[in-house]
């Protein structure tokens, strides 16, 4: 290699060297006659290869002849945006020492100028953002990370030795960045290599990965070969296999990262090459029956928060949020969070955290997509940012809840209590880009009081005819794999209960919506034809300490004392189920039981316990008049009764009890529903969004958003007619600001 050093003409690099001291530039020049031009100042060193250098030999020579912490790859017909340097420059933290090489190719003077268009490799760039591998034409490496995957791969045309170099950076947890400021108009005109393209697939992707995309990156490398045999490409890779595979073997036990956190990252990735005379139909049927999409969905940051608690006992609520991030762990970087401070469980595959405000608000900074149930949102306004996909998971009517909940209060107390959870609720469905609720019957709920509040809007219904876009079904789910008992829980567990007795269980709390009462009522009786028979609450304590024991709880415990039950056929456990030991108890039993009252709760609920039955396959007997019931009534899973009605909770009972035949059945229906209620299907529309979520048809809308708007000052309004001394308040404070 010679080397020489010419002045360069000031003209020519004004851009590259309005950053000032401390910048030096070396051009790798392959062709003497062309490096010549470069004249006029003498911070810019010409460094001459050899004629036969392919582009990337050349990048390696620039690299060499210089130890700047900072390289910058510059072709040399790339056109440098103003103060491109400068932002070299911000984006380390190695100092301000920048090396820019480039193949002097082309014909005419040599200038630093881009030409084509952006390609598969880059859109134009508005903010500095994740990607897999810098722009050919500009690829700027610190230094260190050139060393740690010992330098580009020679074998490699230019353009594929950088996409090889990054994406073999990416594998060691090193990240890309593409910043506006430096790539400016920054485009990539190569021609695709079909062969490397080939080898970098092989060599960088997983196992998992490799195995599905593999058969399409011969397809590509094939080209359209009407006979179907390999073409050149193919029999180059099948000649270097035992090379490329030692390559793959190296590169894959040096990886920290793992495919799921980089492939979302190739744009346009399943975009197919030109083919002629049906290559591309081929290419698309190995793409459909290969499920390729899936690999490529963007990868987001994923906040899910709930007023639960995360302990070895939870509750619904708490279960639903773990599940949720369980399931989009599998694409996403998820944080599960619980604003209640309470957390004593951790996951391999998530963080789960109980932040205080001040830490949740900086989680949720980072955050691109925030779920939340009930009251997690409220007071917390960072969870609703303009910048957030927010689904709100409204499973729980809780406004309905507390309809019942507060029954024996004052009457102060009851209006106050309702009004304030109906405004949590409007906040959240006016704010919501996706909602989730359980059933159908919820949904047509949900739907009425979104219509009320101006969300079923035209952008909504162009968004969807049926809003499917806006609300989906998701119910409560149970574990893919059935149960397997890992102990004893309940027979020669608890005083009073033995192998050979018939447990009927209740799998949960009692809350004042139920109704247990009929329940023990009914047990009485049945003791005297099944002196076997054993009632078993599984929970009356409830978890979260700011749940307090309610009223009907209270009353159970009393009934059963009254009617000298307790602890010979009505048995209390007087705390809760560590979620982990659940299944023992579920396996344990002949039924499960769910009665409740007849109101306005029950209608629109979706009993989660019921599905902790369907996933153990116990014989349900549950009240008529919710969507469950229709359900166990459609399916055969057990038996359904009226409410507050003792003799035929009875009956039902005996029913199962003392039929072999029918609990057989049941319990094989019910194994046969079982997997419609695994926790990925039932998840499946919120990970689909979750895919590509973006914000609501009518939120990004300033039209929708302001007929919105409108609505509220209308309340308002409304409000300050009626509150005089709140008027004048509001006014004295308009005029003070």
């Amino acid at each position: 290699m010679d080397v020489d050093d010419h002045p360069v003409s000031p003209t020519t690099l004004d851009d590259v060297l309005a950053a000032g001291e401390g910048v030096q530039v070396v051009v790798v020049d392959a062709r003497t006659t062309h490096g010549r031009a470069w004249l006029g100042d003498s911070r810019v060193r010409v460094v001459t290869g050899a004629a036969e250098l392919s582009s990337t030999e050349l990048r390696i020579v620039g690299a060499q002849a210089t130890d700047a912490p900072i390289v910058a790859f510059v072709d040399a017909r790339a056109e440098l945006s103003r103060g491109w340097i400068d932002a070299v420059v911000r984006q380390s933290a190695d100092g301000d020492v920048v090396a820019v090489t480039g193949a002097i190719e082309g014909v005419g003077e040599p200038t630093l100028s881009f030409t084509g268009s952006v390609g598969q490799f880059h859109p134009a760039a508005t903010r500095v953002h994740d990607v897999l591998f810098p722009l050919p034409e500009l690829a700027i490496f610190r230094r260190s990370a050139i060393d740690d995957i010992d330098g580009f791969d020679r074998d490699l045309p230019w353009p594929h030795a950088v996409v090889g170099a990054a994406w073999r950076l990416r594998l060691l947890g090193r990240r890309s960045v593409l910043d506006p400021a430096i790539s400016g108009s920054a485009t990539c005109r190569c021609q695709g290599d079909p062969y490397a393209g080939l080898e970098l697939v092989y060599t960088c992707l997983g196992e998992d990965a490799l195995e599905l995309v593999l058969p399409a990156a011969f397809v590509v490398a094939a080209g359209d070969d009407a006979s179907g045999s390999a073409t050149k490409p193919v029999d180059r890779f099948l000649e270097r296999f035992g090379e490329l595979r030692s390559k793959r073997d190296a590169v894959q036990r040096a990886r920290a990262v793992d495919d799921s956190d980089i492939l979302p990252l190739l744009l346009a990735a399943l975009e197919p090459p030109r083919f002629d005379r049906g290559g591309e139909h081929r290419y698309r049927d190995v793409v459909e029956r290969q499920r390729l999409h899936t690999l490529f969905e963007e990868r987001q940051r994923v906040l899910v928060v709930t007023p639960d608690i995360f302990t070895t006992r939870m509750a619904g609520p708490a279960i639903r949020a773990w599940q949720i991030a369980e399931a989009l762990a599998d694409r996403h970087v998820v944080t599960l969070a619980s604003t209640a401070s309470i957390c004593e469980v951790t996951s391999p595959r998530f963080d789960v955290v109980a932040p205080d405000d001040h830490g949740l608000r900086r989680i949720a900074k980072d955050a691109t997509v925030v779920v939340a149930q009930g009251f997690a949102m409220e007071g917390r306004p960072y969870l609703k940012a303009e910048d957030k996909v927010v689904i709100v998971d409204i499973y729980d009517p809780l406004h309905l809840e507390q309809l019942e909940l507060f029954r024996d209060e004052t009457a102060e107390k009851r209006r106050v209590t309702v009004r304030e959870a109906t405004r949590v609720l409007n906040e959240q469905l006016v704010r919501g880009d996706f909602f989730v609720c359980a059933s159908s019957k919820q949904r047509d709920f949900w739907l009425g009081q979104l219509a009320a509040l101006g969300r079923l809007n035209h952008r909504t219904y162009d968004d969807g005819a049926r809003f499917e876009r806006l609300v989906a079904t998701v119910p409560f789910g149970v574990p893919d794999a059935p149960p397997v008992k890992t102990g004893a829980a309940i027979k020669r567990v608890t005083p009073g209960i033995g192998d050979n007795d018939k447990v009927v269980l209740w799998a949960g709390g009692i809350y004042n919506w139920f109704d247990p009462l009929t329940l023990i009522r009914a047990i009485d009786r049945v003791k005297d034809r099944v002196p076997e028979v054993r009632l078993f609450f599984m929970g009356l304590r409830h978890p979260n300490p700011e749940v307090s024991e309610m009223r009907v709880s209270t009353e159970a415990r009393r009934l059963a004392r009254e009617l000298r039950l307790t602890d010979q056929y009505v048995f209390f456990n007087e705390g809760w189920v560590p979620y982990e030991d659940r299944q023992n108890f579920l396996l344990e039993a002949s039924i499960g039981v769910s009665t409740h009252l007849d109101h306005v709760e029950t209608e629109f609920s979706f009993r989660t316990r019921i599905l902790d039955y369907i996933w153990a396959a116990v014989p349900i007997v549950a009240t008529k008049g919710d969507w469950f019931a229709d359900f166990i009534e459609a399916e055969q899973l057990g038996l359904t009764v009226p409410a507050i009605d003792v003799v035929s909770v009875e009956a039902a009972l005996l029913r199962i009890l003392e039929d072999d035949a029918f609990a057989t059945r049941c319990r094989a229906n019910i194994e046969g529903v079982r997997e419609r209620f695994h926790w990925p299907q039932v998840l499946e529309p919120m990970t689909s969004f979750c895919r590509s979520p973006r914000r609501a048809a009518d939120l990004s809308d300033l039209e929708t958003r302001a007929t919105l708007w409108a609505s509220d000052a209308d309340r308002l309004a409304d409000w300050l007619r009626h509150q005089p001394k709140g008027f004048d308040r509001l006014r004295r404070i308009l005029a003070e600001w």
